[in-house]
This record gives C-alpha cells, structure tokens and sequence, in this order.
C-alpha cells in the first residue's frame, strides 16, 4: 500500500507541474505583460532561436524575484540590494547551466540555459518534496493515508506558481521537510545540515532550529520528571548523561545551522562595507550623483554600526521590511490577499489547543499518555491530528504567522508558510476528510489481455489521476462546505497566482 501510494503520489506531484507549465505558456503568451516598476533584466543583444523557444515556453517563471536569482546566477551580487536573496539557489541554478546543460550555450545564450536550469531545478524537487512530506507526515502523523492526502494537497497549494517558477520556495521546502524528517528519526546532525542548506535558501530557514531546541528541552524535561517519580540513582546518572549529550547536539546543531547564514553574512559586509571604504572620494562623489547605479552607489551608512547584519539593514532600507511598517491603508488589498492563509493558521491553532488544553498549558514538555490506537479492519493507526508530535509543528507555524503579519510585506504570507509548515497540509488534509478516516476506495480494475492501446492510456491516466483528492472532487455535490471552501481557496490562488505573477502583475 505504501509502495503504492508513494508511486501516485509522485506522479501526481509531476503532473501538476507539467500542467503549471503548460497553462503559464498561454497566459503568460496571450496576455500583455503588466508594466510594473519592478527589476527587470536587459534585453538580451541578438537573441538565437534557442533563446526565441526558451522564452515563450518559460518567461512566465521570469517575473519579479525571480529575475534577481536570474541576475545573481548570471552576474552574481552586483547591488547592494540583491543581498536580501540568498545564494544557495542561484548558485545551483549556475552549476548546472554550465555543468550538465552546458551544450546548450551553443544554441542559445547562457540567461536562456539558466532560466531553463531553474525551472528544471524547481520541476525535479518538487516531486521529491511531495514525497518527504509524506514521510513526514506518517512519522509524526502515525496515518499513512492521512499523510498521503496531505502530500496530494501540497501538490495543489495556493502558492504553486511559486513552486514552479525561478523562485526559491520549492528547494527550501525540500530541504526544512527533510531536516524535520531526519530530526524526528533521531539523525540530529543530518538533520541539522539539511537545516543550514535550507538556512542557506532562505532566511527563515534558521527559524528551524527551534525543532532542534525544543526536542532537546522536552526529552531532559522528560526525563527530569522520572528522576522526580523514581528518585533512584541509576535515573540521576540518566539524568546528567542526557543532560550533556541534549547540550551537545544543540550547539553543534546551532554551529551547523548558522554558518551558512554568518557565512553569506561576512560576504555582504566585505562586499559592500569593505570595498566602499576602499573607493576614493571623488568616485563615491560621481556615483552619488546618479549618473550610474553600480553596487556602491549610495553610502551604505549602517556599515558604521557596531554589529551589521546586511541582510536586515538592507531588508529595511532598500525593502521597507521592519515591525509594522507594512501597515498602511494603502496596503490593504495586499492584507485581504494573504487573510485565507493566515485563517487557515488560526482555525489549526484553535482547533489543536482547545482540544489539547492542558497539554499546551505545560508547553508540551511533558508526555500526555496519549497512545495512537489502531482500528484492526484497517490495519493503520487512526490519523492523530491532535497528537503530542503535532505540537511543535503548530508553534513553528504560530511563530511565522506572526512574524509574516507583523514584519514582512502581508501578501507573501501565502508561499512564506505554505512552503515552510507542513501542518498547514495537515490540517487541511483532517479538514477536508470525513471522520472514519476512509475515504472511498478506487473500483478494482480488473486486468485484461487484450487491452487495446487507448485502454492502457486510459488506465495510466486514471493511475495518475486517480486519488482521494480527485474522487472528492468528483463527488463535489456531496461533500461538506467547509471542504469545498478548502478547494476552491487552493484552485482559485492556483489559477489567479498563474494569471497575475506570469504577466508582472502584483500577486502573492
């Protein structure tokens, strides 16, 4: 059964970006471009056919920030500004456009093979993701199929033009699910490398840590607790042990995570900082009368402080990013944009307290004796959105909803945490599902011989099609309000995501 829905679950996961692909090659052709005051790359000088092909199948997933991973990958860090982008992305956008695709630079000009580069990146992780997900989820979950409806709801989230385009969305996810993966499977150093990849990806990518210092805490909190109960010398001794080996992979674990970020870090502040200092007057003179724009154009004053972090100085000044500065009437329809998302968030944060009260009054450090209890028709343990495991998961995603509304631009609420929480497909996945927890089963199709060619098509297509998302949605007039509301939510973002951020149109 897993095997199985391992299989489908990848196929699906690559179906959905093949048809992502597809549709941005209409929209983003019959549609006039938007003409936004956004960074946009030079035209390229006498462009092949290579170059003609490339752009009407993938300029779609060209559009706002993923035309600076663009510029990062072909020039590198040429502004102060691109900074606030971190380089793990781009750089594996560079290595393979001059490693495996490197014979394409013969038909067409190295922005062109990079562009392809990114997006085959995005198409080929993705589908890994959708699985990782999935064995996250029957780790902490203890529900293969309830796991298995939520990695098929990944596959489908608001955020999908995010996952196909030159951003970074899907390599950060594949990197955080697999760093929760490997943490929940006791690999504490794997763990934490796959963290500080994702921490490499992106910022917030260092908020992972939290996994690793909670799990630390709440074992020799657990413990403690036995000493207290037993009071024997033999669980003292435990005691200390687990004490400084919990400490020990914390500090490693925080050593891993952060370098990459210390790393990228240093290089900005030599970069900017440095290098500022070493240019004469008269050239810091010319270049701030605006008559060019180069990296150091305007005097990065915060280079004088005691401490600069590059990344947050340039986040304020060049992005206005900072506490509640986003708040602005103005910025309103940018608010109702990010609002389905960050319901969804509350409704999973009030569902899971209110019925885990006393366990999330002790912030989950102590065991509730809550055991997974297994229903012996359908050899599985029942699917425990309520159970112990879940509890970190809900307090990452608390933290980053907060932080999303709080501090950063609203609207990028929507792929902020849907590529960060695997909760949010969680959650999803309980709410749209009834509550035996057994969805219908697929009519058995019996094997036949003579099957003609178009029957195979027709039994692949309905292999790939063919799951628990799909027959709800072929029963719609049957299902509850609130699964249709999930549906239509993740479809129209789908479709508007492709519509608007394809043609440089302001979207999430």
């Amino acid at each position: 059964m897993a095997a199985s829905r391992s299989t489908k679950l990848l196929l699906f996961a690559v179906f959905t970006r093949v048809c992502f692909i597809v549709l941005q090659i209409f929209v983003n052709n019959l549609i006039p471009d938007h003409q936004a005051d956004a960074f946009h790359q030079s035209t390229l000088p006498n462009p092949t056919t290579g170059d003609t092909i490339i752009s009407f199948l993938l300029d779609g997933f060209t559009k706002w920030d993923a035309a600076y991973f663009l510029h990062i990958a072909e020039e590198g860090y040429t502004h102060q500004h691109m900074f606030a982008f971190f380089p793990l992305f781009p750089t594996l956008v560079r290595i393979l456009a001059y490693t495996v695709l490197y014979p394409l630079q013969y038909l067409m000009h190295i922005r062109s093979v990079l562009i392809f580069s990114s997006v085959l990146i995005n198409f080929c992780a993705f589908p890994v993701c959708a699985h990782v997900l999935f064995k996250l989820g029957c780790y902490v979950l203890g529900d293969g199929q309830m796991a298995y409806r939520a990695a098929l709801f990944f596959c489908i989230n608001p955020a999908g033009v995010f996952m196909s385009a030159a951003y970074t969305e899907t390599l950060f996810s594949m990197l955080s699910f697999a760093g929760m993966l490997k943490l929940e499977q006791g690999r504490y150093m794997s763990s934490a490398a796959l963290f500080a990849l994702s921490g490499a990806t992106r910022s917030n990518g260092l908020v992972s840590l939290g996994f690793v210092l909670y799990g630390s805490v709440k074992a020799v909190v657990m413990r403690f607790t036995t000493v207290v109960r037993t009071r024997s010398r033999t669980a003292i001794a435990s005691l200390y042990g687990i004490f400084l080996y919990r400490a020990a992979v914390v500090i490693l674990s925080t050593g891993i995570v952060i370098l990459p970020f210390l790393l990228f870090q240093f290089y900005a502040y030599m970069t900017i900082c440095v290098e500022y200092k070493l240019v004469p007057d008269f050239i810091k003179q010319y270049l701030q009368t605006g008559a060019v724009k180069q990296t150091l154009a305007l005097d990065p004053s915060w280079c004088e402080g005691a401490l600069p972090i590059p990344y947050s100085m340039i986040q304020s000044q060049h992005w206005e990013v900072g506490f509640l500065q986003y708040y602005e009437v103005k910025q309103i329809p940018n608010f109702f944009l990010a609002l389905p998302m960050i319901i969804l968030c509350i409704c999973a944060t009030i569902d899971y307290c209110s019925n885990r009260r006393s366990y999330v009054k002790l912030l989950g450090l102590t065991s509730s004796g809550i055991m997974i209890k297994y229903d012996k028709s359908f050899k599985e343990p029942t699917f425990r959105f309520y159970d112990d495991c879940v509890f970190v998961y809900i307090v990452h995603m608390v933290f980053l909803t907060l932080f999303g509304v709080t501090c950063m631009h609203v609207q990028v609420i929507t792929r902020f945490l849907a590529s960060s929480c695997p909760v949010i497909y969680w959650y999803t996945a309980w709410l749209t599902s009834d509550l035996s927890h057994r969805p219908p089963q697929p009519p058995t199709v019996k094997e036949d011989q003579t099957a003609t060619t178009s029957s195979k098509v027709n039994e692949l297509s309905e292999f790939v099609l063919h799951n628990v998302l799909t027959m709800q949605i072929r029963n719609w007039q049957s299902l509850n309000e609130t699964t249709k509301i999930v549906f239509r939510y993740f479809f129209l973002y789908n479709i508007l995501g492709l519509i608007l951020h394809c043609n440089f149109l302001p979207w999430t």
